[in-house]
């Protein structure tokens, strides 16, 4: 999933799987290469230099590895994530990325929301809707999800969650 950023104009890549990086995973296992995304789940692309950045993925990595056990379980949760939705703060410099399922994990469906604050390189982990494949936005101070798969495995096109961003209630 990406988004482009309003104040920044680069796009953020955030989770889901390159398939030049899948061959090079394969070829780790048996300890032939090193990938450079490997420990990677976020990256910035400068659509005027074209040029791809990790920049804020070590950013990010730094602030949760200091959070010590907790922090490094979502540092692995993160790396692995994909079918998510993201979407852009329009009032302040946070990314949202919502649900998905943990690549490794069986039944690994996630009810979280990561919250990343781009200034401070902060991350926050707060339970949100547990779907796949569906969109979030950020309209009237709330995190709205539309459409996806739910947990059941069916599609939940009439199915809507927000979630409040001042008190941080979830409402369906």
């Amino acid at each position: 999933s990406c988004v482009c950023l309003d104040d920044t104009g680069n796009v953020v890549i955030v989770g889901g799987l390159l398939q030049e990086d899948e061959y090079l995973e394969c070829l780790e296992r048996s300890n032939n290469v090193k990938s450079p995304y490997q420990d990677c789940f976020l990256l910035i692309f400068n659509i005027e230099s074209y040029l791809f950045s990790r920049e804020w993925n070590e950013k990010f990595k730094e602030s949760l590895i200091s959070e010590g056990e907790v922090g490094q379980t979502n540092w692995t949760q993160m790396n692995r994530l994909e079918r998510h939705s993201i979407c852009q703060s329009r009032s302040n410099h946070k990314i949202y990325i919502s649900g998905g399922v943990i690549s490794d994990l069986p039944y690994g469906m996630q009810k979280y929301m990561y919250i990343l604050d781009y200034q401070k390189f902060t991350v926050e982990k707060v339970e949100f809707c547990k779907k796949i494949e569906h969109e979030i936005i950020e309209v009237g101070n709330k995190i709205w999800s539309f459409g996806g798969i739910n947990e059941t495995m069916k599609y939940s096109f009439m199915n809507i969650q927000t979630y409040d961003l001042q008190d941080h209630t979830v409402d369906e």
